[in-house]
């Protein structure tokens, strides 16, 4: 009896990437309320020919954004597996209006041990295909903070002159219901 040899179809060139997908499919941009905590993650394209770190950080100096873990490690078996990030928007009591858009920054390394790091590629990628890659990762934040200012009066308070004549002195107090970000000036 003949045996036949199976027909392998060619598959499709897959570029070495990070892949971030936040809940509910909405890939690398997801959004949050501020003082709320939402998670992503992270995986990569395809199968590396040897370990991929991924560090992240923030895009930009004022992020407040806060994330954890910070660096995660892919092996060549278990590159497919998403690795979860969970993510926290502080409650900062300043008013940047309705929503605001912050940024985190995903950047690989790999590096072989071995003298061929194109082992493997027929496989997956190269070790130097995810080396440097870099995903920039937004992240909209529903500010629930409002400017303004708060009026309030002190108790009332007798004052008597010097020919015994009473009257009422009333003072006020203003507080602001937001950290301003410049210098606040009433008059």
């Amino acid at each position: 009896m003949p045996t036949s040899t199976p027909t392998i179809a060619p598959t499709e060139y897959v570029e070495a990437g990070l892949v971030v997908s936040f809940a509910g499919g909405r890939g690398a941009n997801g959004t949050m309320s501020e003082g709320g905590v939402t998670v992503f993650n992270v995986s990569l394209s395809k199968r590396p020919s040897a370990t991929v770190h991924v560090l992240l950080g923030r895009a930009f100096a004022s992020t407040d954004l806060v994330f954890s873990p910070t660096t995660l490690a892919f092996e060549s078996d278990g590159w497919f597996v998403p690795q979860l990030v969970a993510l926290t928007a502080p409650q900062d009591e300043v008013d940047e209006g309705l929503t605001y858009v912050d940024s985190l920054r995903a950047n690989s390394s790999c590096s072989t041990v071995g003298p061929d790091d194109d082992a493997s590629a027929d496989e997956g990628g190269t070790c130097a295909e995810f080396d440097g890659l870099s995903t920039r990762i937004d992240i909209t934040v529903i500010d629930d903070d409002e400017a303004g200012i708060v009026l309030g009066r002190n108790p009332l308070r007798i004052l008597v002159d010097a020919a015994g004549d009473c009257f009422e002195a009333a003072r006020y107090t203003l507080r602001l219901t937001s950290r301003p970000t410049h210098n606040v000036t009433l008059a």
